[in-house]
Order: structure tokens, then C-alpha cells, then sequence
């Protein structure tokens, strides 16, 4: 019985398949061999090249910053001898009207005679050439004279207004007291002619004298 037993269990054993538990992969591995991955090379700069470069980037920066200001200075510069010029153009009459030369010339040379004038005098020496040069360019330059002092006037007006109001004040009495003298001086003279009149006539009829201009013209024709 043991035996049948033992037999029965054999052929069952035989008769039941046998699994056995393997984990698939996921993935299918590629047919072919592929490729390894190249190393990356990280370039790392020394200390060295590192101060280059910075020093390289500062000098450029302040090579940059120094040329546009250059640049800047040059173009106001440029602006300026512009204005200049045409501020020159201006105060300049034509040619035909009144020429620069020989007046300049001349103006020279009343300002060099005060200088050789006033040798001994220091005050003389400073403020005879200026005020000696203004009375020869009036003189012998008027129209630049006069658009060169409308020119200082248009200054003053613009940056020390106070100055432009106080000389216009001033230029106001000025003229004032030249109309007034102006009429003092004729009235004087009126009275002058007046007293020599009657000195003329009193001489006249004294000594019988013609001392009338007008009857000695007529006596000599």
C-alpha cells in the first residue's frame, strides 16, 4: 500500500507543470552596440588669465569713457567757435560801409602811445591803453563801437540785469544833462552875443569905429 502511495504521488507530481518565477525586463535592449558618452571638458582660466581679462575689460571701460568725453568736449567746442563766428559776422559792418583797416590800425597805435605816455605811472599805464583804444574805435570805428556795445548791453541784460537797469538810469541822466547843457550853453551864448552887441555899438558910437563885420565887408567893396 505504501508503495501504491508512493507511485501515485510520483505521477501526480510528474503530471503538474512546474512554474518558475522570472521578472521580464522593461525595456528592450537595442540590437546593436551603441555608443559610450564623451567626456565633457570644462575649461576652468588660471588666475592669470583671469587678471588679463579683468584688466582687459577695465582698460576698454575707461578707453570708451574717455573718448566720448573727448568727443563731448570737442563738439562744445566746435559749438562755441561757431557761435563765436557768427557773433563776429554780426558785430562786423559791411565792408563797404565802414572796412576794419585801417581803423583797427589805428586803434593799435592809440593804445600803444598811451602805453609809452604813462611808462612812469602804474595806474596811467593800466588804464590809459584801454580808455585811449575806446575813444580811437569810436572815433575812428563807429559802427563797430556801437554793435559792440549794444552786444555787452545784451550781456548785461541777460546775466546781471541789475547792472543793465542801474547804466540805463544812468545813460538816461546823462542825456538829460547833456540836453540841459546843451540849452544852458546856448542861452549863454545868447546873452554873449546879446552883451557884445551892445559892447559893439556902445564902441561905435563912442569912437565912430565900424566895428560891424557885415559894414566892413561893405566898405572893402
Amino acid at each position: 500500500m505504501n508503495r501504491l502511495r508512493g507511485s501515485a504521488r510520483l505521477i501526480l507530481l510528474a503530471g503538474t507543470p512546474l512554474t518558475v518565477d522570472r521578472e521580464l525586463p522593461k525595456e528592450r535592449l537595442p540590437i546593436y552596440p551603441t555608443e559610450s558618452p564623451k567626456p565633457e571638458i570644462v575649461e576652468v582660466p588660471t588666475q592669470l588669465e583671469s587678471s588679463i581679462r579683468k584688466t582687459r575689460e577695465i582698460t576698454t571701460d575707461a578707453y570708451n569713457t574717455g573718448r566720448s568725453r573727448v568727443q563731448t568736449v570737442v563738439d562744445r567746442w566746435i559749438g562755441t567757435e561757431h557761435a563765436v563766428e557768427s557773433r563776429l559776422k554780426s558785430l562786423s559792418p559791411p565792408a563797404d560801409i565802414e572796412p576794419l583797416f585801417p581803423g583797427a590800425l589805428w586803434v593799435g597805435v592809440a593804445m600803444l602811445s598811451a602805453s609809452i605816455f604813462s611808462r612812469g605811472r602804474r595806474i596811467g599805464r593800466i588804464l590809459r591803453p584801454p580808455l585811449w583804444g575806446f575813444v580811437a574805435s569810436a572815433f575812428f570805428l563807429p559802427h563797430h563801437t556801437r554793435n559792440v556795445g549794444n552786444y555787452l548791453f545784451e550781456l548785461e541784460e541777460r546775466y546781471i540785469p541789475a547792472v543793465a537797469k542801474r547804466q540805463q538810469e544812468l545813460t538816461a541822466s546823462g542825456k538829460q544833462a547833456l540836453e540841459s547843457s546843451k540849452g544852458t550853453v546856448q542861452r549863454l551864448r545868447g546873452e554873449f552875443d546879446t552883451q557884445m552887441g551892445k559892447a559893439t555899438n556902445f564902441i561905435r558910437s563912442t569912437t565912430g569905429l565900424k566895428l560891424d563885420k557885415k559894414s566892413e565887408d561893405s566898405d572893402k567893396k
